[in-house]
């Protein structure tokens, strides 16, 4: 219920935000994420204004930590983006100007490569994840994901924030973001689907780069295709899937997306320019949850990164008649190793039931 909802989180930030957490001798901090409105009728140029003005420090330290790590073939295509902006980031430029502007204003060391750079982080670098989605005893569809990024990892908590894109007053579509980056890695239409990005590993990410040169504007960058699909309220849950499967892209990746009926649940597997494998929830075959980490579902994962059996082996012990985002939170998403120093946040939702939307930074130390 609610009220139940409620108290739990009420409850968990008093233990765990402000006291932290010990899991065999190691602290977790959470702390819920700050919430935006952005007025999809204001001009574009200064719809993340107060976003950026609240978070302008740390939007400029992540910059800084971020150009270090990346090799000049990287920073050279972002220079690129940045003289041809309107060709590569099509109706989302103009956000990404006026984000350039707010950031400018205070700091004016930042180029408009510099913010460019941002929007293009999952594209040409590694985010780590689990997503799972799952159908209770009732049909409902649960959504819940960790995000992970181990470079600069404090840094994107710091920007962590939840956004609310509202038309005339009405919440129309919901995500997380970070301060300053326009696109959504985690979306949420409200009874349509929810939609989560997990990195895929396939290879040297100088792969995405070659995409990029010899593909050029006929690919997406993904934060931007997800938050073009959440934004979207003619596809549909099945028509969702179609975008999101055969939407040619720089990275691979796997898209996790869940909606509002029985069986609506699936995970697409991608390749660079199409999908590769399609799977979903289905109860009759006794799978009522399916999870990524960053790995295919048909190979074992690696020792070394071994996130997804600890994770099913506790989805198995929930089980489907006490399967909730309060479970899938307390008992998968924050038991290590799903739960690592990496991780930035951790976001729960459902487009069943959109006012149980809710992200919390999480900081995890061994």
């Amino acid at each position: 219920s609610r009220f139940s909802l409620g108290r739990f989180w009420y409850m968990a930030r008093l233990l765990l935000a402000f006291l932290g957490v010990w899991l065999a001798g190691a602290t977790v901090i959470n702390t819920p994420v700050k919430s935006y409105t952005i007025n999809l009728t204001a001009p574009p140029t200064g719809r993340w204004d107060e976003v950026v003005d609240a978070h302008v420090t740390s939007i400029v330290d992540l910059i800084v930590g971020i150009k270090q790590t990346l090799p000049k073939k990287t920073l050279s295509i972002v220079e690129f983006l940045a003289a041809d902006l309107d060709t590569y980031f099509h109706s989302y430029a103009e956000e990404i100007r006026g984000v350039y502007k707010a950031v400018n204003k205070k700091v004016a060391s930042i180029s408009l490569a510099d913010i460019v750079m941002m929007q293009t982080l999952y594209d040409f670098t590694a985010f780590g994840c689990t997503s799972i989605v799952a159908e209770d005893m009732d049909g409902n569809i649960w959504h819940a994901r960790n995000l992970d990024y181990h470079v600069g990892t404090s840094l994107l908590r710091n920007i962590t924030v939840a956004v609310h894109f509202q038309e005339r007053g009405k919440t129309v579509y919901s995500g997380v973001t970070f301060a300053g980056y326009v696109g959504l890695l985690t979306g949420l239409q409200p009874h349509g689907y929810t939609i989560s990005l997990d990195e895929r590993d396939q290879g040297p990410l100088s792969l995405n780069y070659e995409d990029f040169k010899h593909e050029g504007t006929a690919v997406n960058f993904w934060a931007l295709l997800v938050r073009d699909t959440i934004a979207n309220h003619s596809l549909g849950f099945d028509g969702a899937l179609r975008h999101l499967a055969n939407a040619p892209t720089i990275a691979p990746c796997y898209v996790i997306v869940g909606g509002v009926g029985r069986g609506n649940a699936a995970i697409i597997t991608r390749g660079r320019l199409n999908s590769v494998d399609w799977w979903d929830v289905n109860v009759d075959a006794g799978r009522w949850w399916i999870l990524e980490t960053n790995y295919d579902h048909w190979v074992p994962p690696p020792k070394s990164d071994d996130r997804r059996d600890p994770a099913n082996l506790h989805m198995s012990q929930i089980g489907q008649k006490n399967i909730s985002l309060q479970a899938m939170w307390s008992k998968v998403l924050s038991i290590p190793p799903v739960l690592n120093d990496g991780t930035v946040y951790t976001a729960l939702m459902s487009a069943a039931f959109p006012d149980k939307f809710h992200v919390e930074v999480r900081d995890y130390k061994p």
